[in-house]
């Protein structure tokens, strides 16, 4: 994406370019590059100039191209609300226009953020459309992508064999297109799925190649994930030595690029290896700092709820039993919706 980036910066001193739609579609063109490394302060700030080039009388398409980006941006950062706010405004200038690709991830996104709301059905509906709007242009790519997102909802609610099956499908979809950023991707949750199985082995093996190959495509947002469950499952592991340093440094990654959802699953799994050795003021510390952050940023949200779950352990651990069941109740609440 660096020498992309580069390419496009020169495109742009031509003096014969017109701003749009030339240089419209440059700017949004070297956001994407900035997006998929992770860098999503520069990104924003070229959706910004290239809202900037279009007119009262700009295409509706052309409006919806930078919702859809911003949307995704914020997705990224873990404003789930904003992010879906915007994405049906880019859904609704989009839909009737040419634009099949775009639709198709633009409903992408839509269920991506339903599903990190806790909205499951609604979820489930928008994958389902994605995956049929890629499958109409043949697109292959966004069909590796549904794949995948799908193996994610299984994951979530725990059908692993769905969840092994459908990121399997996209995992060698990813190595038949030679989708490298995907690939990461893919690796990463199986090896969140394989930690699940308490296959640690396996999910340590998938978390060093994501990390590996994050850290050589200079991605930073897929490199904070992979730091950070490599840690967790050397948590799970009892090696704490180790699960330390690594959590350590995805929570420094994930404080210094803004990245919300990693900034409070650090803050987790740093409470999970106090509980484990045996430090449980320090770990409750750790987790209402999570469980701050979760509130604030999806109240109704998966991540909340899980939180609550290991605060509540923690409490019942001090026994002080009258806050576990507080908390407990306050998180099944959260989950039955």
């Amino acid at each position: 994406y660096s020498t992309a980036i580069e390419y496009f910066n020169k495109s742009l001193e031509s003096q014969d370019i017109k701003d749009f739609p030339d240089r419209f579609r440059i700017y949004l063109r070297i956001g994407d590059c900035y997006r998929k490394k992770g860098n999503y302060k520069e990104a924003w700030t070229l959706l910004e100039q290239a809202r900037d080039l279009l007119g009262d009388d700009a295409p509706l398409e052309s409006l919806g191209k930078v919702d859809y980006r911003e949307a995704y941006i914020l997705y990224a950062q873990g404003n789930y609300d904003e992010a879906l706010k915007i994405g049906f405004s880019a859904y609704r200038r989009l839909k009737h226009s040419s634009e099949h690709r775009e639709v198709a991830d633009v409903q992408l996104l839509l269920a991506n953020c339903y599903h990190r709301l806790g909205l499951t059905s609604e979820a489930e509906d928008f994958f389902m459309d994605s995956l049929s709007s890629y499958r109409r242009i043949e697109d292959r790519v966004g069909i590796a992508y549904v794949y995948h997102n799908l193996g994610l909802l299984h994951k979530n609610a725990c059908r692993w064999n769905r969840a092994l099956a459908s990121l399997s499908k996209s995992l060698e979809l990813a190595k038949s297109l030679g989708l490298s950023q995907h690939l990461v991707r893919v690796q990463l949750n199986l090896g969140v799925v394989y930690a699940k199985l308490r296959r640690f082995t396996d999910a340590l093996s998938a978390f060093t190649n994501a990390s590996k190959m994050a850290e050589r495509l200079g991605d930073q947002d897929k490199l904070t994930k992979a730091v950070l469950m490599k840690g967790r499952t050397y948590v799970q592991c009892g090696e704490f030595c180790k699960a330390e340093k690594l959590i350590l440094r995805g929570q420094a990654l994930a404080n210094d690029l803004g990245y919300g959802r990693e900034s409070i699953l650090a803050d987790e799994y740093l409470g999970e290896l106090m509980i484990g050795r045996g430090r449980l003021q320090e770990a409750l510390a750790n987790l209402n700092n999570a469980l701050k952050k979760a509130k604030q940023l999806a109240p109704e949200g998966d991540i909340t709820a899980e939180i609550m779950r290991r605060v509540a352990d923690v409490h019942y651990l001090l026994n002080d039993t009258r806050r576990a069941k507080k908390m407990i109740s306050e998180g099944l609440e959260i989950a039955n919706n």
